[in-house]
């Protein structure tokens, strides 16, 4: 399975409805919770009934911890991390992976991704 590229977060903000309603084939929203060099440190208990945790070891070696899943929609994706914070995971934000490579969201309009 190919290994998604690392790129830094972005702020959801910078793509809103309604182009956060498409869905397009090949891209996929999830929800990073958490990323360790160490991941048996992270405890997500806080997190219980929120959905499957997805721990992906990565090349740089660093552990990225994913929750809920796949979201097929940029606002879905929102709503689920909105759910992550507010049971007290200040940092959650939304990753973008289009045909398994991680793409900054603010990229997903600039690269045609997502169509204005």
């Amino acid at each position: 399975m190919n290994q998604p590229t690392v790129l830094e977060p972005v702020e959801t903000k910078e793509v809103k409805e309604p182009l956060g309603e498409q869905s397009i084939d090949g891209l996929i929203f999830k929800v990073q919770i958490a990323a360790y060099n160490l991941p048996r440190n992270y405890n997500y208990a806080r997190l219980k009934g929120l959905g499957e945790v997805e721990k992906n070891l990565l090349d740089d070696n660093i552990t990225r911890f994913t929750i809920g899943g796949s979201f097929k929609t940029l606002n879905l994706a929102n709503e689920h991390r909105d759910k992550v914070i507010a049971r007290g995971q200040d940092d959650a934000f939304v990753t973008a992976i289009y045909k398994g490579k991680r793409v900054y969201l603010k990229d997903l309009v600039a690269q045609g991704i997502i169509k204005e």
